[in-house]
């Protein structure tokens, strides 16, 4: 299936929960990709949960991208660490610094109706990865930086969606797709989530004022 796409100049998304899905899926373009190219085309593996260091690496020369799933972290994060995977395998959940220091480019998603879609929620659990149950952090050297997380839900996802052309960022020539926020996410605010949105706007139209 992902040759037939490939070969027919589609994207390709597989969702994958698991190191022994992940594993498979990898298995899988590379069968591909390493007889037909990349092409540009951006493929990608969904959630990419209980993701490991040498499987970054091989996304990285096949040129795949991961998107996590990061409520994970905030509503099962507590769950998984101490009563389903332990710590040992739960550590490679939705590991986005990790993920960015191999030099992959990230974004992140809700799976809705799995989680609500709130970027600014995913933004707050990508820079905190505080657990709902109980309150602490769930591995916090996997905690990135509010301007990282910011990217993750503006420019990087539009990228992967091959968007990025048009929307994603502030600049002329794109559709002017923008919020405007009552605080800025990136100054340290302590519940990014929270964050009062005063106006929306698509192609350079109001389309929401609070």
């Amino acid at each position: 299936m992902i040759e037939r796409a490939h070969k027919g100049g589609w994207q390709v998304g597989v969702h994958a929960n698991g190191d022994a899905a992940i594993d498979t899926v990898l298995e899988a373009y590379q069968a591909v990709l390493q007889n037909e190219g990349t092409n540009d085309l951006r493929h990608r593996i969904e959630h990419c949960s209980v993701f490991h260091p040498e499987q970054m690496e091989k996304m990285v020369q096949l040129g795949l991208s991961p998107s996590f799933l990061i409520g994970h972290v905030r509503w099962w994060g507590k769950a998984f660490r101490d009563r389903i995977l332990g710590p040992e395998r739960a550590k490679y959940y939705d590991p986005c610094a990790s993920a960015l220091a191999a030099g992959l480019r990230i974004s992140l998603h809700s799976d809705w109706s799995v989680t609500p879609i709130e970027p600014l929620r995913y933004m707050q659990d990508a820079v905190s990865r505080i657990m709902n149950e109980g309150g602490g952090v769930f591995f916090s050297d996997e905690c990135i930086s509010a301007d990282a997380a910011l990217r993750a839900v503006t420019l990087d996802a539009a990228w992967h969606c091959h968007m990025d052309d048009i929307v994603g960022s502030i600049e002329v020539g794109k559709y002017a797709d923008f919020a405007i926020l009552e605080q800025d996410p990136t100054s340290g605010v302590a519940d990014i989530g929270k964050i009062k949105v005063s106006e929306t706007w698509m192609a350079g139209e109001q389309r929401y004022s609070a």
